[in-house]
């Protein structure tokens, strides 16, 4: 939300930013660093045919865990 916010310039009117918002978040012009990775393109425009386009994780993106006796996060394979 914030690369999104940086890409353009507020008109302070709430719609028209909203509007200017959502179309920055999907044509982000530079990487963004997350959490997990660095994202080129997070987002892309939604459509029926691309019911995914504002998910910004993909399946490899997750993983599944389990702690051990020790208290530490064992991932699972």
């Amino acid at each position: 939300m914030i690369a999104a916010i940086k890409q353009v310039k507020l008109t302070g009117n709430k719609d028209q930013d909203s509007a200017l918002i959502h179309h920055a978040l999907e044509h982000l012009s530079r990487p963004v660093q997350g959490l997990l990775k660095e994202y080129q393109r997070p987002f892309s425009p939604y459509s029926k045919s691309k019911p995914s386009a504002h998910e910004a994780l993909a399946i490899d993106d997750y993983a599944m865990g389990q702690y051990n006796d020790k208290n530490e996060v064992i991932l699972l394979k």
